[in-house]
């Protein structure tokens, strides 16, 4: 590198050397920032090489070919960098009361070696350094917490002796001609032995430590809870570990803390304190002098709480009935118009009265309505639909249905209506249609993991064209699980629970830190595709219902299987702490959806689907079951605010009907290009559950005063619903919720006979009609006896 004006260049062999001096000089100007150490380091690298290659040829006297700068000085910015990379090399000394790390050197050298980082976890495109040395590439990778090493690549890359960062050592792989530069802290970990007896710790269950300036990636993966507090106490800088449960991404990882607190509850963790912190008690940001070892969970103040205020007068009895008798005549109405214009067919456009396929070809809005009829008191009704599941043209219709109908819908409406329709009755004739419905389609689910075929026509099958959907494959298990329950059948009973037991690994109770799931955020939400390592995690389309299920299967099984509350635990604890947004202009409390990156990266869409109004019920129904009473409070706290934020959706609008979602969180509807209201029921069907378990649950003391509340809520969506939308033949779809006038979807999905009237009903029924400590109901709303209860009544 000489001045222009000399016209001259120095030519050595070392071209690799300057050509990277010169770029990271031109880098460096671009951005006008000071070099970092790493850069100063190669820049001081390839001038050590330069250097001696100048020595090296000035001593031999062979200086053909090669021209150097006129003048004898060394060009100014060589001479800068160098006083530059001097400075920080003297910056970077280690005083000599520094205490000298155990691990060091930094990087251990291993030739011929490289790591393959997992693609969702790739933190760049590019090497962070070009012509590097193995020394400089250590260096780069010690500057970053996350990188656990570095690798230089062969002369023959492209490019050359260049420098990438790998956040894992968990993948390696033979590459000749690379050089692998592992950061100590992971590579020589074998040295440190657990040594409890002597360096006692303590270990505490379903604890973790808030996040703080700690390394973002953890000291060693698949550890354990002795090994991680011996690695933590070997280190001085470590306050305390904390080794990440099996659902975690990577599993049983050991993370070191450089703080003991706040103390954090995160179910599955484990949190290690070795002997140098239990003269510390654990608090928030203070460590306080004591002679005991004890660790503080620090509770943040609840951000949720009850709206009590505005709550009505409660109805009377009289005003319930009445309001009971309403909504009997719209189910009357709705059921009318299909017996009358579409009967044995799948549905009834309620406009115009024709007869409509709905995919199915099972009469699927009679079987969906069988319970709901029967809940209602609509009894001739229900007996003239009870004799057409027992005709002979029904028989035919389950024995060969079309294989297009999709496998989650035949699932839940008509295998569901029939187990519903058993469960309220005991008559045989809905065990046995059912039953011949359900075996066959029982054995289409895949055989190693239990996932769940698109349509009747398929098999389950985790790889394949298209995306095999969460929410199909964790909606089996109710209808599967009680089928097999009232038929005997344990084909069924292993088919229905394999997707939990082979795939999720949430029924290994022996030992459940032995089975690792598939990939999730915080070992509790996944992904809308089954098996995907990022994309769409939402409580809405193609994920709720699964939710919903491992709650309901824990409850309908006897609560045998804490695997399943474990699983609703996580999952609820992660739905507030990543999905759950608070407004701040209208205070309102919005479930949005998540993009998933992989790992714990995460970014919330501000949109709110109708289904997650299915959310507050479900909440509230773990809630009612769980042992922890602040845990309980704080959930139904947050149930009773987003069940509020549904109501305000139907409120808002100009006809008290909600849209199919809000986006923004703005319910003028401005934002949002879906606002068609289909005749959906999560609303209902949250504010009858926090209704329900108000009066006859473990939560009366926190709900019972927030009943007059929920029915208020429910009846006037009704009240809505009926004006708004009854048509000649039933009641339609609305295009667009903020215009009455905005025109009519021909169409009632057979869910508005299965579901939504039927919650509008029970919300106003003070008699216990479906007691919840009897029942489980399925994502239509069919109700199931629990497996201890419908023994009971067969014993009977």
């Amino acid at each position: 590198v000489a001045p222009r004006r000399k016209r001259a260049c120095v030519r050595v062999p070392p071209v690799a050397a300057v050509v990277a001096l010169v770029g990271l000089a031109t880098l460096v100007a671009r951005r006008s920032k000071v070099p970092s150490p790493a850069e100063l380091a190669a820049m001081r690298s390839a001038l050590d090489q330069i250097e001696a290659e100048a020595v090296r040829i000035k001593a031999a006297g062979d200086t053909s070919g090669v021209l150097l700068p006129a003048t004898t000085s060394e060009p100014p910015f060589l001479a800068e960098a160098a006083a530059a990379a001097e400075a920080v090399k003297d910056d970077k000394k280690p005083s000599e009361e520094a205490p000298v790390h155990p691990l060091d050197p930094p990087c251990r050298f291993e030739a011929d070696v490289d790591f393959v980082d997992d693609p969702a976890a790739a933190f760049d495109e590019g090497p962070v350094l070009e012509a590097a040395t193995r020394e400089t590439c250590c260096a780069a990778c010690a500057e970053r917490s996350w990188c656990a090493a570095g690798v230089v690549s062969a002369s023959t890359d492209e490019p050359p002796h260049a420098c990438w960062l790998k956040r894992s050592t968990a993948r390696r792989v033979a590459k000749p001609g690379v050089v692998a530069c592992v950061r100590r802290r992971t590579q020589d970990l074998e040295a440190v032995e657990p040594a409890i007896d002597e360096t006692t710790c303590s270990f505490e269950k379903d604890k973790d430590v808030a996040p703080d300036d700690s390394p973002d990636t953890p000291i060693e993966e698949s550890s354990t809870k002795e090994r991680c507090c011996a690695l933590c106490a070997a280190l001085p800088t470590c306050a305390v570990a904390v080794l990440s449960s099996v659902f975690d991404e990577p599993p049983t990882a050991c993370w070191l803390k450089t703080h003991a607190g706040p103390v954090i509850r995160k179910p599955g963790a484990t949190l290690c304190v070795p002997a140098k912190s239990s003269s510390s008690e654990m608090t928030v940001g203070v460590v306080a002098t004591t002679t005991t070892t004890t660790t503080k969970v620090v509770e943040p103040p609840p951000p949720y709480a009850l709206r009590t205020s505005n709550v009505p007068e409660p109805p009377t009895a009289a005003e319930l009935e009445r309001r009971r008798e309403a909504i009997r005549g719209a189910v009357a109405h709705a059921w009318r118009g299909y017996a009358t214009r579409a009967w044995g067919a799948d549905a009834v456009t309620p406009v115009s009265g024709r007869a409509v396929g709905a995919g199915f070809d099972m009469a699927v809005t009679l079987v969906d309505a069988l319970d709901t009829l029967k809940l209602v008191g609509l009894d001739d009704e229900f007996r003239q639909a009870r004799d057409y599941v027992a005709s002979r043209d029904f028989e035919t219709k389950i024995a060969r249905p079309s294989g297009g109908a999709s496998f989650f819908e035949t699932t839940i409406r008509v295998l569901g209506g029939l187990l519903g329709a058993y469960a309220l009755t005991g008559d045989a004739v809905f065990r046995d249609r059912a039953e011949a419905l359900g075996g066959p389609m029982a054995s289409r689910l895949d055989t190693a993991t239990g996932i769940a075929p698109a349509s009747l026509a398929g098999r389950g099958a985790l790889r394949g064209s298209g995306c095999a959907s969460l929410a199909h494959s964790g909606t089996t298990q109710l209808e599967f699980g009680y089928l097999a329950a009232i038929t005997g059948r344990r084909d069924i009973a292993d088919a229905s629970m394999r997707f939990y037991r082979d795939y999720l690994g949430l029924l290994d109770d022996d030992d459940l830190n032995k089975r690792r799931g598939p990939p999730s955020l915080d070992g509790a939400l996944y992904p809308q595709c089954v098996g995907a390592r990022s994309g769409r995690i939402s409580f809405g389309a193609e994920s709720d219902s699964f939710y919903e299920y491992l709650l309901k299967a824990y409850l309908l099984r006897g609560k045998r299987d804490r695997g399943l509350w474990d699983a609703f635990d996580r999952a609820a604890t992660a739905l507030a702490d990543r999905a759950v947004t608070r407004d701040t202009s209208s205070g309102l409390v919005f479930v949005d959806t998540l993009d998933w990156r992989g790992d714990h990266r995460s970014t919330k869409e501000p949109a709110m689907e109708h289904l997650a109004c299915f959310v507050p019920g479900w909440l509230a129904l773990g809630a009612a079951h769980d042992d922890d009473p602040r845990r309980m409070r704080r959930r139904v706290a947050l149930a009773d605010e987003i069940a509020t934020t549904c109501h305000e959706m139907y409120a808002r609008q100009p006809t008290g009907i909600a849209p199919e979602r809000v986006k923004r969180h703005d319910l003028s509807l401005k934002a949002t290009d879906t606002r068609e209201y289909i005749l959906r029921p999560e609303a209902a069907e949250s504010w009858w559950y926090l209704a329900e378990l108000g009066t006859s649950s473990a939560l009366s003391g926190e709900l019972g005063g927030l009943v007059p509340k929920y029915r208020e809520w429910s009846w006037r969506a009704f009240e809505a619903a009926d004006a708004g939308l009854r048509v000649e033949y039933g009641h339609a779809s609305l295009r667009d919720v903020r215009r009455a006038g905005a025109g009519f979807i021909d169409k009632m999905e057979s869910f508005w006979l299965g579901e939504t009237l039927k919650y509008f009903f029970l919300a106003q029924d003070d008699r216990g009609t479906l007691p919840l400590d009897e029942f489980v109901l399925n994502t239509e709303a069919h109700p199931f006896r629990i497996v201890t209860e419908e023994r009971r009544r067969r014993r009977r």
